[in-house]
């Protein structure tokens, strides 16, 4: 079997899914597959909303999806501390022998040799570390654990990948972007470059309903939010790190090319997440499960009467609730409830700060 023309054939009736906006009915698996290999976690960070920190996915889950993965195009490891997986080298292993990209969402801290070769050897195609800080003060603020050795960690990956001579994986840094730690964007972006890393992406915080968390929205620092991702731009090009940022409050740089945000949704047909208990959702949102793989076939979900009308009404006037609200798809940074979730706590705060 061609995996990789299986796979491009997939991805190419996909695209026309979501172009055509009509397919209930598809012949297509996804072209993303996360899943959340593990709750547990070496750190506590601050902003984190997990509730709990025990348990690993069983690898019976990963078994029923064997027939799924020769048509994905990713699988990406969530967690969590997904580096805690137990299973994660067969995982690489599964998605090398079935041409998937393999993405890890990781804090870093746990990227020891034994992992570095694991991932340059299997051709993960791409680490994204969470780091918010350019100190060790902002950072174990934040998520605790030695902000230098995580750096390190990631060098030590970037040598041994290019000792190879391989160009995977590609190593991202992703930045939650708060009040605490925005001043200190620009100098990450050049320790990013001292220790071989070839991108950072920057986000928002979402604050939701934690009002500790909401003071520090960007939101409502907007003048300091700005400056500061103008000079991470300005960073970026300096240094040759390639910088994503989220946007702008206010009047972008010349320099700054946004990108065109694509309201359209795409995740009933080209998305899955599966936690760990094997519960199968197409979205991170609050659209109910189309199932649970320990029990249903992979695709009797997939393919199934649950999903459909989601597929029907999601880009129209008629599609679901959970629709409307969605933070991906109604992408507004000017909004203040994209940033604070909650109306009451964002309107308390934004009169405090004489925000309208």
């Amino acid at each position: 079997m061609d995996l990789a023309r299986v796979t491009a054939i997939n991805d190419q009736l996909n695209d026309r899914y979501v172009a055509e906006n009509r397919h209930e009915d598809v012949v297509t698996y996804p072209k993303l597959i996360t899943l959340t290999t593990t709750m547990r976690c070496n750190y506590r960070c601050w902003m984190c909303y997990q509730q709990h920190f025990k348990g690993d996915m069983d690898w019976n889950i990963v078994e029923r999806l064997r027939h799924v993965l020769p048509f994905v195009k990713t699988v990406q490891a969530f967690g969590g501390e997904p580096l805690l997986y137990g299973r994660l080298e067969e995982l690489c292993e599964l998605s090398r022998e079935n041409r998937c990209e393999l993405e890890m969402i990781t804090n870093g801290s746990m990227l020891d040799e034994r992992r570095r070769s694991m991932f340059v050897d299997n051709e993960t195609s791409l680490i994204k570390v969470s780091l918010e800080a350019a100190t060790q003060q902002t950072y174990e603020s934040i998520r605790g654990g030695d902000l230098f050795a995580t750096l390190g960690n990631l060098k030590a990956l970037a040598d041994e990948r290019s000792r190879k001579g391989r160009n995977k994986p590609q190593l991202q840094i992703n930045f939650v972007a708060m009040e605490r730690n925005i001043r200190e964007l620009p100098d990450l972006v050049r320790l990013a470059a001292d220790h071989g890393v070839d991108r950072v992406l920057v986000l928002f915080m979402n604050a939701q309903k934690r009002e500790e968390l909401a003071r520090e929205s960007l939101f409502l620092h907007q003048n300091l939010s700005d400056e500061c991702m103008a000079a991470a731009l300005d960073a970026g090009k300096r240094h040759g790190v390639d910088v994503t940022v989220p946007g702008f409050f206010g009047t972008p740089p010349s320099s700054f090319n946004e990108a065109e945000v694509d309201h359209t949704c795409h995740s009933p047909w080209k998305n899955c997440l599966i936690d760990m208990e094997g519960n199968v959702r197409f979205c991170c949102g609050s659209t109910p499960p189309l199932g649970n793989i320990l029990k249903t076939d992979f695709d009797d979900m997939w393919f199934g009467e649950t999903v459909r009308p989601f597929r029907k009404t999601v880009n129209t006037e008629k599609q679901p609730k959970s629709c409307q609200t969605c933070r991906v798809k109604s992408r507004n940074i000017n909004d203040p409830f994209f940033h604070i979730r909650d109306r009451e706590l964002a309107e308390r705060l934004m009169a405090e700060k004489g925000l309208s």
